[in-house]
């Protein structure tokens, strides 16, 4: 005979299969909730602005905001993953106030952009703001320059107010950081940006009212496939049997310690592109063109040579040879910069140039225990006579 206790029991236990399937049914069924989410495959809700998806025009964007739609929902998702980023439209007079491209790009919570830009210029700035005004209007201005990023590095003059009032454009970018340098925050930046070239530029060089070097750039990156890295202040060159170093450029330098001011036009032509250019062993910044692949390959600028807080001395050198020892090379060519224009913050002190000093000497010894340099040395004098046009000089 069964007991009343053993029934009980038993009437308990009898749900508990059919929970357990019930619990197995709802986590399916979110899981392919959320994975089809993120995929973009779930079922749209009917809408009002259902084909929506069919265009990505300026219009439908401005009508959005116009009309006030409280709810888009999820049909018009899709159109709001590629209006205006990518879409290369530009607004009719049916949309044309900057305020309504602001409103509209901040509708979009998410961007796929179906082409990445082509060229990111990345600014490094600590307390010049007195050219922000020049900096900003010069790389908005070109058509070239797709995406901007702005690292802030702590500065205590207004800059980063500046920034913001110069750059309102929802796909320019503003890192803020607290005096980590050059190398700390441009490895940011480029982490952060999305161009297939990168520029590094800094806020105490006055850019050219025209954009022609960075279109000479482009044509340079276009007419060589392996160019990984593009100078375009001082190329560098080394006598390594007796250490001496010889720069070119069509700008006289002005750091080098005995051989300043002893700078040599450069001496060769790319023959694609009649531009004046040649191969180097090092490439000085400002500015500096890399190549989005070969960051990917060097993981960025080596930090192991400069402490947070310390300059990036010597840091374009570095990462010149490490861009060699990958399998790209590395070239000079002329952009008409106006540079330290309010100084040089890492040389305004006996205490900052001491430090200066500290950090060269830690990479040029980190430099010549890492890489071949006499057998770069050596590449690269081959290269420049076996493939560009030696450059005739009017006396």
């Amino acid at each position: 005979m069964i007991s009343q206790s053993s029934r009980q029991s038993n009437s308990t236990r009898a749900p508990r299969p059919i929970l357990l399937v019930l619990i197995v049914i709802i986590a399916l069924r979110g899981q392919y909730y959320i994975s089809s989410t993120f995929a973009g495959t779930r079922p749209r809700r009917a809408s009002a602005l259902s084909h929506a998806s069919e265009n990505n025009s300026w219009e439908i964007c401005a009508r959005v905001i116009r009309e006030g739609v409280q709810d888009v929902g999820d049909a018009a998702s899709t159109w709001l993953a590629h209006a205006y980023v990518g879409s290369n439209q530009y607004p009719t007079n049916e949309f044309t106030e900057q305020s309504q491209r602001y409103q509209c790009r901040c509708l979009i919570p998410q961007l796929h952009v179906k082409r990445p830009p082509l060229l990111t210029a990345i600014v490094q700035s600590f307390n010049h703001h007195a050219n922000i005004p020049n900096i900003s209007t010069s790389l908005r201005s070109s058509p070239v320059v797709e995406e901007i990023v702005i690292s802030e590095d702590g500065s205590t003059d207004g800059s980063l107010h500046d920034w913001h009032a110069a750059l309102p454009d929802p796909h320019h970018f503003i890192i803020r950081s607290n005096n980590l340098h050059e190398l700390r925050s441009y490895n940011r930046a480029m982490r952060m940006s999305s161009g297939d070239i990168v520029v590094l530029l800094q806020d105490d060089d006055l850019l050219p009212f025209t954009d022609d070097w960075l279109k000479d750039a482009l044509k340079l990156f276009e007419a060589l496939p392996q160019l990984g890295v593009l100078g375009g202040y001082i190329g560098q060159l080394w006598d390594h049997g007796s250490g001496q170093g010889f720069e070119y450029g069509e700008q006289i330098s002005t750091h080098g310690g005995l051989r300043q001011g002893n700078t040599q036009p450069l001496p060769y032509i790319e023959p694609r592109t009649k531009l004046p250019f040649m191969y180097a062993e090092c490439v000085w910044i400002a500015p500096v063109f890399i190549r989005r692949e070969l960051l990917r390959k060097a993981g960025g600028l080596e930090l192991t040579i400069a402490k947070r807080g310390e300059p990036g001395v010597w840091q374009d050198c570095v990462f010149s040879y490490e861009a060699w020892t990958n399998g790209y090379t590395v070239g000079a060519y002329s952009a008409p910069f106006k540079r330290g224009v309010g100084g040089h913050g890492s040389a305004t002190s006996t205490m900052k140039v001491k430090q200066r000093e500290r950090v060269y000497e830690r990479a040029v010894a980190y430099t010549n225990r890492k890489y071949p340099r006499r057998r770069i040395h050596d590449s690269i004098v081959a290269r420049n006579n076996g493939t560009l046009l030696p450059r005739a000089f009017v006396k």
